[in-house]
């Protein structure tokens, strides 16, 4: 259910006051403490032992250090047309997280409608993972998907992901907070790209870059934002953006950051009448899609939007919910400046194809 979650977000945004918010707040920083210990310590081991695996080909990794909501899948399909163009062969390697044994977790599955390709691995055993790709495709790279903690496999390029709108996960690590790590973490990235810029005051961004300059001063930053680049439906039609648009929506998501994905689509030009919110990877029965259809009808909505993840559910579930429903398609735009020094970054990593391996680079 949405709501619980919705409390949980409100509570450790420090949004909610009274007792029962103060309370469990101060139960999840306890409960933060172990996790800490446990981030530290295998940090240690990998920053000491460099027990870290290699594999035949390069490996660029894309992460970030809070949980989910960074705009990662748009940048990993980005980022794997990029290297095509750039005359490379990749293949995509991601965990699968919360898919079904024998089943492709939503983000694979959106992955490979957004590269349009089946070079995609999914397995939680990265180096297996690996090994399988490199068995069944002839490829030259490979993509690791929220690799950054993943610290078992050596990648070439460390590219870290942090969201403008919220970077730091409220402050604290999982479970009182959204960081999978420290912010201290960054000094192992190659790239940091600030994303949703478009959706933070300067002040904010200036702030926020400041504050990367003191967490890793040797790593470069770049910006970027989330562009809208068409409405696609139900029945798989495609409206591309800019174009004409419904002017009454209701906002439907199973995602980390949803107040982002509405902000997205009132820029857009449409009045998000209402919303409906669950948690991140959100499993949808039949009787959601019927529910969010009377939602629409009782707000006089002209139409649902979802993201292409939340899609992928929905399509599934084979239900006229009798209002057009449309997943909004973005993708990751640099300005020509980051463009350039990712592409030199990329060249300095992928460029060695064929001459053997190269050390991770800052571990």
């Amino acid at each position: 259910m949405s709501v619980p979650d919705g409390w949980f977000m409100r509570t450790i945004a420090c949004r909610t006051t009274g007792a029962l918010p103060s309370v469990a707040r101060a139960g999840l920083t306890v409960l933060s403490w172990p996790y800490r210990l446990a981030v530290s310590l295998r940090n240690y081991y990998y920053q000491t032992s460099g027990m870290a695996a290699h594999v035949r080909v390069p490996v660029i990794s894309v992460g970030n250090i809070t949980t989910g909501g960074t705009g990662k899948t748009p940048f990993v399909a980005a980022l794997f047309h990029k290297l095509v163009d750039m005359g490379y062969r990749p293949a995509i390697l991601l965990r699968g997280y919360k898919a079904a044994t024998g089943e492709s977790a939503d983000e694979t599955i959106e992955l490979a409608l957004a590269v349009n390709c089946d070079r995609i691995v999914q397995n939680p055993d990265r180096i297996a993972g690996a090994e399988e790709a490199l068995l069944r495709f002839e490829v030259d790279t490979l993509l690791l998907d929220d690799g950054f903690q993943h610290r078992r496999i050596a990648r070439d390029l460390d590219i870290v992901l942090v969201d403008a709108t919220r970077p730091f996960g409220y402050g604290h690590l999982l479970p009182r907070g959204l960081l999978r790590e420290p912010p201290s973490s960054l000094a192992r990235a190659d790239l940091i790209v600030v994303t949703r810029c478009d959706q933070a005051p300067p002040p904010v961004l200036a702030r926020l870059h400041e504050r990367l300059s003191r967490l890793s001063p040797s790593t470069p930053v770049v910006e970027a934002r989330h562009r809208p680049t068409a409405l696609v439906g139900l029945d798989g039609s495609v409206r591309h953006l800019p174009g004409p648009i419904p002017e009454r929506v209701v906002c439907v998501a199973g995602i980390a950051n949803p107040a982002s994905f509405a902000a997205t689509v009132g820029a857009l030009g449409s009045r998000v009448v209402a919303t409906r919110w669950w948690p991140d990877h959100y499993r949808y029965e039949r009787r959601d899609l019927t529910a969010l259809g009377e939602l629409a009808r009782q707000h006089d909505a002209e139409a649902l939007i979802t993201t292409c993840k939340d899609m992928v559910k929905l399509r599934a579930l084979s239900v006229d919910c009798k209002l057009p429903l449309w997943a909004l398609r973005v993708t990751i735009d640099l300005s020509p400046e980051a463009d350039r020094m990712l592409t030199g970054l990329l060249r300095r990593a992928v460029g060695r194809v064929g001459r053997g391996f190269r050390t991770a680079g800052k571990g």
